[in-house]
């Protein structure tokens, strides 16, 4: 009887043994490995998506601002030049108008982008 008692033994603790190296080797997770990459794709999708919407949108403010100021300073510099026609046409002495011709002259081709 004891040898076929240890004999149960022996079986039950191999069972037992292979069953605790299985357990060793199965994840506790059942998700697949690309079940994680494809997540760990999506959050790094999402959080360029966020940077980059991020960036875009300061980009198109800063843009809308530069032109913002670029037509203010084009009207500034069309209001000067009229104002400096204008300075030439009323002008009196022929001094007054040699200096009007050269400012008047100088913001024309200032306004048109040439130094």
């Amino acid at each position: 009887m004891e040898t076929a008692d240890d004999s149960k033994c022996d079986t039950i603790e191999d069972d037992s043994s292979v069953s605790f190296q299985n357990q060793t080797h199965v994840s506790p997770n059942p998700q697949s490995e690309s079940d994680v990459v494809k997540s760990s794709s999506d959050a790094v999708s999402r959080g360029l998506s966020s940077t980059l919407a991020t960036v875009i949108r300061d980009f198109d403010s800063r843009a809308e601002d530069a032109l913002r100021s670029q037509d203010q300073l084009s009207s500034s510099l069309h209001r000067l030049t009229r104002e400096l026609d204008q300075l030439l046409e009323d002008a009196p002495l022929p001094f007054i108008m040699q200096h009007a011709a050269k400012i008047s002259e100088k913001m024309g081709v200032e306004s048109s982008g040439q130094h």
